[in-house]
């Protein structure tokens, strides 16, 4: 992999997390959830006798860049589960967000974005107020801060994370648990 410019065989770092396997062959696989962009070099060349160490000068490469998107056709869905409309009378509110594509529903959305549950009126000038996170929300009218005769429209937004990396503190050092293995978060 090439980082700041200057290569280094990708797995050879505790924290290439997104290292899943095929170092030295003709396949590499990543976990994306580790990944934003990143540039792979592939470099390969023909010897005979004792495996090199690292390739030559003259070697033949390939550049491979990733990056993650997601397309265009992303979606999120508010589904209300406390009736088609929020009534005066609703005590609770219950609704589910459903994030997908034109190719299906995301089964965990909440392993790629950040969900966020926001309510707003259809009264004119009303604005956003964010009321919970998650793909679930249940949230008790009373503390919405709604008349009586006001009805809230329910929205969620996704966000997508950023990749997952070590956690460290303020000076930079890197987390660990109890047994020594090293801490991710995003």
């Amino acid at each position: 992999m090439v980082e700041d410019g200057k290569e280094r065989l990708v797995g050879s770092d505790e924290l290439d997390f997104f290292y899943v396997s095929g170092q030295n062959t003709k396949k590499l696989t990543i976990n994306p959830e580790y990944v934003s962009k990143m540039l792979f070099r592939c470099k390969a060349e023909y010897y005979e006798g004792t495996v090199p160490t690292s390739p030559t000068d003259t070697a033949a490469e390939a550049e491979t860049k990733f990056r993650r998107r997601y397309p265009k056709s992303l979606y999120i869905k508010v589904n209300v589960r406390t009736g088609e409309t929020v009534l005066a009378t609703t005590s609770t509110i219950k609704a589910e967000a459903i994030v997908g594509t034109k190719t299906g529903v995301i089964g965990n959305p909440e392993q790629f974005f950040h969900i966020r549950w926001y309510r707003n009126t259809l009264t004119s000038g009303s604005t956003d107020m964010q009321i919970g996170r998650g793909v679930a929300l249940s949230v008790d009218r009373a503390t919405l801060g709604l008349g009586v005769s006001e009805r809230p429209r329910l929205i969620a937004k996704a966000e997508e994370h950023d990749p997952y990396m070590a956690l460290t503190d303020k000076e930079g050092n890197i987390l660990t648990d109890e047994n020594g293995n090293i801490l991710v978060g995003f």
